[in-house]
């Protein structure tokens, strides 16, 4: 009974799901992260019978299992699987349901190859039949058809996570299944780090550049249409008009009316303006030229000159073509259909449709833009596209990769977290506290928290960043938000499509001028955070700047994005603790940093240096007699002693320890009556019985600090001995202690939890508790 009511309960989810997810609007590509998958969705979203899901990003995924044909909507194993996707699906990425809808495929493949070859009675229909044996049998399928265990891994964990959040999946005592080594992330080469610095540093000085050049441009004068229309189509005189009569008639040639009347249109002569109405024109032009024989045709007269057609050789100041953009907001205030309808390459063709002065330059800088630079590159001149006119004033797609590049290669952030920077609240608040030029910068990551933290609850992730240095992803980041701000105000109240939210306007950009006249409601910005508009934008960013990597050009984002974490842990591991990193880089688990970033040969190699320096080291002080480890009859006394160890209530870790608090010994120390303990804890670093541990290096840093100022304090004086000699032993523990890494770590932990200490150490006495470490 208690299996049908848990059937009935998935196949109620499992409909209700379906219905709601059919209900949303399915028009939105996935993202990159599965290519295959989404041909697939594009393919099926007619089918009406087809679950979809949308990730916690929006982006839909279809439930193309449903279609196999080891599919069975009576079968609990394959309804629970169902329920499983729904359940978990919503609350992640959508590359996470793109790779269980693939687990799930495969494992129908399995299904249907284990029911083939068995009799019904041995049939895989519960999900209670996926018994440790079959799970295993799963693992083993995967080899055989050339796909990675990991699926089964996966298979395993959602099971585990929708059974903590429902009662309809079982718990399954499934064993671990061993993926194998995968192919690490591998950190750039010292080249490779060099030539992508340069190639980013370049893109930021070009940025600052920009930037300058902004006020030049802010003080330049608007073209007006009326000055515009002057240069394009000069007036005629009927001088004019006379002198290309003669030149035709001394020619020999045709004077066709059509080209006459255009020459006559550009003169407002009266003569002229009613001579064009004649019926029969060129009788009464030739009788025109005959009448003024004073006129004569000019030596070196070209009938097709300048002063006929002077758009196609006059060129135009790019500032203040800019600045024309700028003072009517083009194209940023304009919707994609007034776009399409007055800014396209056909309408723009022909002077009569230009009514404005943006449509006569836009009209110049297309039609007679390609001739103008083939006419004068003898010159040295060159006609700007529309492009890169905006281009002088505004971020293009990569000036905005090549900012967030140096910002992951510097922060050690990935591409969500550098997206995710919020421009106005991005300082935290330790900032500046241990050194003005040093900065706490925060942002949130998402995705890949680790098991137990839900996806929708974003993760802190913090950076320092020096502020004194101006290509410091702190520094980065004010150059972003400056650069951006002239686009800021379009994108205000536009919401990210995918993930439902106001989009990031700190890696705005324009788009190029054959985006913004899509018929596809494109407009002319778009957002770096945006699904595949980062991946595209490196990749141009590789095709105009070198990027070597152990003498291999760079060419695509896969071969630089990836890569970009492993080379900033594995360039600063030789300097910051292992844990430190570890932390930074958002990983709940050290074995997380340690399989992902840090296992590539580089890295391995590293490591087995410094294990063979350790050994070495310990080799030489084992023949020179000078080992001091636990060896001997002082280490087996030492590792029998019985320890009082003190704790404080509200921390974790205990101060130090105590090994014979009967017969304490410090200068001016009392004999004890039998059975009492000494309880003079502000004493102990003038005893020996006390034992320091490792986690007791946070309370001596603290402890350090406090007599430092207390020397400084007149009122102090008194116990001015006391208190030296006190600092004295501690500093003599503090430089002796072998593992620095241990007094970095205590450093971290003293910054996060001080205050540890009282400044008098007597008070202690009544907060402490106590424990020994047998009991």
């Amino acid at each position: 009974m208690k299996d049908e009511s848990i059937n009935t309960q998935i196949g109620d989810a499992v409909h209700l799901s379906a219905e709601e997810t059919l209900d949303q609007e399915v028009g939105i590509a996935a993202p990159a992260e599965d290519s295959e998958a989404q041909a697939m969705d594009i393919d099926i979203q007619a089918e009406s019978n087809v679950p979809i899901i949308f990730g916690s990003n929006g982006s839909p995924v279809t439930c193309t299992y449903v279609n196999h044909p080891a599919w069975d909507e009576s079968a609990n194993i394959c309804m629970t699987l169902h329920f499983i996707m729904l359940k978990l699906g919503p609350k992640r990425h959508s590359a996470w349901a793109y790779a269980m809808r693939l687990t799930i495929q495969y494992f129908l493949d399995f299904l249907r190859n284990h029911n083939l070859r068995n009799s019904p009675a041995l049939h895989i229909n519960h999900i209670k039949d996926l018994t440790p044996s079959i799970y295993r049998a799963f693992g083993l399928f995967l080899d055989q058809i050339g796909k990675s265990r990991k699926h089964a891994q996966d298979m395993k964990t959602a099971i585990k996570k929708a059974g903590e959040e429902s009662n309809a999946v079982p718990a399954l005592d499934l064993p671990i299944i061993k993926k194998g080594a995968g192919a690490s992330t591998e950190p750039l080469s010292e080249e490779g780090v060099k030539s992508l610095t340069s190639a980013t540093s370049t893109i930021v000085d070009g940025i600052r550049d920009t930037i300058s050049r902004r006020k030049l441009i802010d003080e330049s004068e608007s073209y007006s249409y009326e000055e515009l229309l002057g240069l394009f189509t000069p007036k005629l005189t009927k001088r004019d008009i006379i002198i290309w009569i003669k030149y035709k008639v001394q020619k020999g040639e045709h004077i066709a009316k059509e080209k006459a009347l255009l020459r006559m249109e550009k003169c407002d002569d009266p003569d002229i303006v009613e001579l064009s109405k004649e019926r029969i024109l060129k009788p009464k032009l030739l009788e025109m030229a005959v009448a003024h024989p004073d006129i004569c045709i000019p030596e070196g007269y070209d009938p097709d000159g300048r002063r006929l057609d002077s758009w196609q050789t006059t060129t135009l100041d790019p500032y203040r073509v800019v600045k024309t953009f700028n003072d009517q907001q083009f194209p940023f205030s304009l919707t994609n259909e007034e776009l399409l309808k007055n800014y396209n390459s056909r309408h723009i063709a022909k002077l009569n449709n230009c009514k404005t002065a943006i449509q006569l330059i836009l009209n110049k800088l297309n039609q007679a833009r390609t001739n103008y630079n083939k006419l004068n590159e003898h010159k040295g001149l060159y006609m700007l596209s529309v492009d890169e006119h905006m281009a002088l004033y505004y971020p293009t797609a990569i000036d905005m990769a090549g900012l967030a590049s140096l910002m992951m290669l510097q922060s050690g952030w990935n591409k969500e977290t550098v997206m995710d920077v919020d421009k106005d609240r991005f300082e935290h608040p330790l900032t500046s506290t241990v050194e003005e030029s040093i900065k706490i910068i925060t942002s949130e990551k998402v995705r890949g928290q680790g098991s137990s933290v839900p996806y929708f609850k974003p993760k802190q992730i913090l950076a320092a960043s020096d502020s004194d240095n101006p290509f410091s992803s702190y520094n980065l980041i004010l150059l972003a938000k400056e650069f951006t701000a002239p686009l800021a105000p379009f994108l205000n109240g536009v919401i990210d499509p995918l993930r439902n939210r106001q989009v990031n306007t700190l890696f705005a950009y324009v788009r190029p001028w054959s985006g913004w006249l899509k018929a596809d409601g494109s407009t002319a910005i778009n957002t770096m955070d945006y699904t595949l508009r980062f991946q595209i934008a490196i990749k141009e960013l590789l095709a105009d700047f070198e990027v070597i990597d152990n003498g291999k050009r760079l060419t695509s984002a896969s071969e630089v994005t990836r890569r970009l974490r492993a080379t900033w842990l594995f360039y600063n591991a030789e300097e910051l603790p292992f844990a430190f990193l570890s932390q930074l880089m958002g990983h709940q688990s050290r074995d997380t940093t340690d399989g992902s970033y840090d296992n590539s040969p580089q890295a391995r190699t590293r490591r087995l240096k410094r294990l063979r320096s350790a050994l070495e080291h310990i080799v030489e002080l084992l023949r020179s007699r000078k080992f001091k480890g636990l060896l001997g009859k002082r280490a087996r006394t030492q590792a029998e002693t019985k320890l009082s160890i003190f704790f404080l209530p509200h921390l974790d870790r205990p101060l130090w320890a105590c090994s014979n608090r009967f017969k304490p010994d410090w200068p001016g120390a009392p004999k004890l009556a039998k059975g009492l303990k000494c309880d003079a804890l502000d004493q102990c670093f003038f005893c020996s019985r006390v034992w320091i541990l490792e986690d007791s290096l946070p309370y001596l840093i603290e402890r350090l600090a406090h007599i430092d100022e207390l020397l400084r304090d007149g009122s102090t004086s008194e116990f001015g001995s006391r208190l030296e000699a006190e600092q004295e032993n501690i500093n003599t523990i503090l430089d002796e202690w072998v593992d620095e890494d241990a007094i970095d770590e205590a450093l971290q932990y003293r910054t996060l939890n001080s205050p540890l200490l009282p400044r008098n150490l007597r008070d202690l006495r009544i907060i402490f508790k106590t424990g020994d470490l047998d009991e």
